[in-house]
């Protein structure tokens, strides 16, 4: 579980200092690293891998509201 404000702008993760998937699986005891962008936005495919019902709510809102944004530009 992380704020929704890092999830809204992460770019990708390391676990134990390597480089992975947004959907890997963590163990107990991992050490998890965020890596974040002004420029990044949420990606519809994040919904295949959230495992809550709360995370998936946020990424569909901020998916609306980004919708919303383009059409009025």
């Amino acid at each position: 579980s992380i704020h929704s404000d890092i999830g809204d702008s992460m770019t990708g993760a390391k676990v134990n200092g390597k480089l992975v998937s947004l959907d890997t699986t963590l163990k107990n005891g991992d050490i998890v690293q965020i890596t974040t962008s002004d420029n990044a936005k949420p990606n519809r495919k994040w919904l295949t891998f959230a495992k809550t019902s709360m995370a998936k709510r946020a990424i569909r809102h901020k998916l609306g509201k980004l919708r919303e944004s383009n059409r009025e530009n």
